[in-house]
């Protein structure tokens, strides 16, 4: 048997850290309601991806591949789920970190009455009678199961690690608002315990330590510390845990501790390595002196110390309409072709299509888009230029895809002609739909 932990979604006590509940678990779990079932948004909560952001966090920083969330739950929306609304949710779950779909729920069905066995109002109501489920509940399934193989591939990649307080938990932290960080990087959220415990540093950057993960090269790394306005109160444990890794090079970003929360502390000692670090010059403070205040907008993107580490992001958008939200996996080097295998999730959040440049941080690997959605791969245009991947993209509406950079690109530039495609004919008339044992007669198809 093996156990999955969901910990602490909103409103419970928190008696104890999310991260060192979900470490402790076989598989680390979140949840994600759709919107408009806890609250009258018209999105999904922040405190939702928050959840799942700290559920992938333990699974990266303690090794594992695996990150489960309960799924589009619902509520009071008897039968009103389908996957074109439901998606939606589902790639907000993936861009967050999810890997592996709980779906809530999917009752023992032993009625042949429609519309059965439920969990009273809340679902999405997943059994063989939903009106769906014949003709595209096999299709839905094979989306969220390609997607999710493909986020489980090798590791994750992110460039922050971002620590918050010990007095708090990440669904309180990230209850309105995920952390502001530059355009184009990712996160991992870590607490004081794996800090002390599972993170080292190597070559002035952040990792974990080795014997958490099975293959030496699927251990992350990160460029810089990033604290949380939450830790401005800091036991002395913590904070010299800091200070041996700025001694080793590690760069740290954020305010300095006023003191220890722990009155068997030696505040002498704390105030002494806290003047200590945040004397180097690898170490800024993000708090602004004169205002008396954090910024609106975060500091890293004009911190002096960041020009040698943080000016690559990691993914590049502009030209387009819409935001887009990534994921970054890569898979250790083939040992004939010599490449690590770069796999890119990115997604569409608008219901309008959109087209965007793409520049990614990789070089001399040649790009397809492989589609979730009919497991079909196509070759793109491309553009190699300045360490980077220049890519013109189509996105659908909610759109989802990957792009999967894995052979040597034998060219620096590659155009691919566009295909056109014209309408044949239209599908025009009466319609009789069979639902359930009702018919209905419609002028013409629609919802």
């Amino acid at each position: 048997m093996k156990r999955y932990t969901e910990s602490h979604e909103g409103g419970r006590i928190y008696l104890a850290d999310g991260m060192d509940v979900k470490r402790n678990t076989d598989i680390p779990m979140a949840a994600m309601w759709t919107p408009g079932s806890l609250t009258k948004s018209e999105d999904e909560e922040v405190r939702s991806e928050a959840d799942i952001r700290e559920a992938a966090s333990v699974a990266n920083i303690y090794g594992q591949n695996i990150v489960a969330g309960e799924s589009m739950t619902s509520v009071g929306r008897a039968f009103q789920e389908y996957p074109e609304r439901l998606k939606r949710t589902a790639d907000l779950e993936m861009a967050s970190g999810l890997n592996r779909f709980v779906i809530h729920t999917s009752v023992h069905q032993p009625l042949e009455t429609a519309p059965g066995f439920s969990l009273g109002p809340f679902g999405q109501y997943f059994t063989r009678h939903e009106t769906w489920a014949e003709a595209g509940g096999k299709a839905w399934m094979e989306y969220l199961g390609r997607s999710s193989y493909l986020l489980q591939q090798g590791k994750n990649v992110a460039d922050i690690l971002y620590l918050y307080g010990e007095n708090t938990n990440i669904t309180l932290v990230c209850k309105d608002k995920l952390p502001t960080i530059p355009a184009g990087f990712e996160f991992d959220f870590v607490n004081s315990t794996a800090l002390i415990n599972e993170i080292v540093a190597k070559d002035g950057k952040l990792t974990t330590v080795e014997t958490r993960h099975a293959l030496s090269n699927n251990r992350p790394i990160y460029d810089v510390l990033a604290l949380d306005e939450s830790t401005k109160y800091m036991t002395l444990s913590v904070l010299k845990k800091i200070q041996s890794l700025v001694n080793l090079g590690v760069r740290l970003v954020g305010k300095k501790p006023i003191k220890s929360p722990s009155l068997s502390d030696n505040n002498d000692e704390f105030q002494k390595i806290a003047n200590e670090v945040w004397a180097k010059m690898t170490v800024l403070e993000t708090f602004d002196s004169k205002q008396k205040q954090y910024p609106e907008t975060s500091l890293l993107e004009s911190m002096p110390f960041i020009s040698p580490i943080l000016t690559n992001p990691d993914v590049i958008f502009s030209e387009t309409t819409s935001k887009i939200l990534y994921r970054h996996r890569q898979i250790q080097s083939n040992i004939k072709k010599g490449l690590d295998t770069d796999i890119y999730w990115l997604n569409n959040r608008n219901i309008n299509p959109t087209t965007a440049t793409v520049s990614f941080r990789v070089l001399g690997k040649t790009p397809e888009l492989w589609n979730a959605q009919t497991g079909k791969t196509e070759n793109l245009s491309y553009q190699i230029k300045d360490g980077r991947t220049i890519i013109p993209l189509k996105f659908e509406s909610w759109d989802a895809y990957f792009i999967v950079f894995k052979d040597k690109a034998e060219k620096k530039q590659i155009k691919i002609t566009e295909k056109k495609t014209t309408n044949s004919s239209s599908i025009t008339g009466t319609w009789k739909i069979n639902v359930g044992e009702k018919t209905i007669q419609l002028d013409k198809l629609q919802s």
